[in-house]
């Protein structure tokens, strides 16, 4: 608990000092009229955090907690090739972390049965998905056609974002087209 010493205090080196003290020992003082207790920022405000870590660490002898610690992670995002474990379908894995995931295909599907961009794989490098689509055409030649449009399309809307006059306007106006 933290708590302001006042002109009170027995010790005129402590008076108007400010410190953390375990509660019982903290009410006993302001129960004394030694101290005044220090009330936490409002929850939510930028001191909040800094305050409770600060009676945290007061509190556990300037030690911090081995469940403190942050467990270490890879930095960014590795997108790979693979196949699936039980079907050796191609898949495309993104690797975040200690987080994999596996992605069997470039779209999804929506409740009204609708053909939707998968969201997550915007940021996959068109390279692997060049690979992943070739990989498709060997396995499914029927399912390479939708992936293979699909990629045609993404080139094209990469490619006129540069090259058109148009497209370059807009983007200097800071439109995304």
């Amino acid at each position: 608990m933290k708590i302001k010493y006042t002109e009170f205090a027995p010790n005129p080196a402590l008076r108007n000092t400010i410190t953390h003290q375990p509660p019982h020992i903290a009410q006993s003082l302001i129960a004394q009229g030694v101290a005044v207790h220090v009330p936490l920022p409002p929850r939510g405000s930028p001191g909040w955090a800094q305050a409770r870590v600060e009676e945290s660490l007061e509190l556990s002898g300037g030690k911090p907690s081995q469940y403190d610690v942050v467990p270490p992670s890879a930095a960014g995002v590795e997108w790979t090739i693979g196949t699936l474990p039980i079907s050796a379908e191609p898949c495309i894995l993104r690797r975040a972390g200690f987080e994999t995931t596996w992605f069997k295909s470039l779209v999804w599907y929506d409740a009204k049965g609708k053909e939707r961009d998968d969201v997550r794989l915007k940021d996959c490098p068109l390279s692997i998905r060049k690979q992943f689509i070739d990989l498709l055409a060997a396995k499914d030649p029927a399912r390479f056609e939708l992936q293979r449009e699909r990629l045609v399309q993404e080139q094209y809307k990469a490619d006129s974002a540069t090259k058109h006059g148009t497209n370059r306007f807009f983007r200097k106006l800071g439109i995304d087209v």
